[in-house]
């Protein structure tokens, strides 16, 4: 795992799979949250926030499709 100079996990690399986070620190929540997740250079996952949670977008396998879920428990799936 690698952190940044604010203690922010940026990266994580499990056997040959290498996921990077791109960090936002500066947001209505206050604190650090992790906007993309990039495995192997490919978005795989990307969150929207307000002052809390408000979606997760989630690229299922490598069929195109994408899961996304909303704060309250709604979950979607749609192709791309």
């Amino acid at each position: 795992m690698v952190y940044d100079g604010d203690g922010n996990r940026v990266s994580e690399t499990v056997g040959s799979a290498t996921t990077k986070y791109l960090v936002d620190d500066k947001n209505p929540t206050g604190y650090s949250q992790v906007m993309d997740e990039i495995v192997n250079g490919s978005v795989t996952r990307t969150y929207t926030y307000g002052r809390q949670l408000i979606s997760e977008n989630q690229l299922v396998g490598s069929s195109g499709h994408r899961v996304s879920t909303a704060t309250r428990g709604n979950t979607r799936e749609a192709a791309i």
